[in-house]
């Protein structure tokens, strides 16, 4: 994903070659997400280019506390605590 603007409400990111669009309210509710289940994959996003890109930016703007599966579309916490909200589904590298 490349990023083509930000502004106050929203980011835009090009991904796979289509612009995707997303408030900032959306990513943050996104990494509450990814917290509370201790993994976000694109697929439980919808599985298009805007799940990617969410996916993408979320382990760019957060390297140091996420490790991404690239071959199964999935990002989990690096040293998550406690119980997860809902059980893990993506397969395990």
């Amino acid at each position: 994903a490349r990023v083509l603007s930000v502004g106050e409400k929203t980011i835009a990111l090009l991904v796979n070659g289509q612009r995707a669009e997303y408030t900032w309210e959306r990513v943050r509710g996104t990494w509450e997400r990814l917290v509370a289940n201790h993994e976000l994959s694109v697929r439980e996003l919808g599985g298009q280019h805007d799940a990617a890109g969410l996916v993408a930016l979320l382990a760019f703007a957060q390297a140091e506390s996420v490790v991404a599966s690239e071959r199964h579309g999935v990002l989990r916490l690096a040293h998550p605590t406690g119980t997860p909200v809902h059980q893990p589904t993506a397969p395990r590298d």
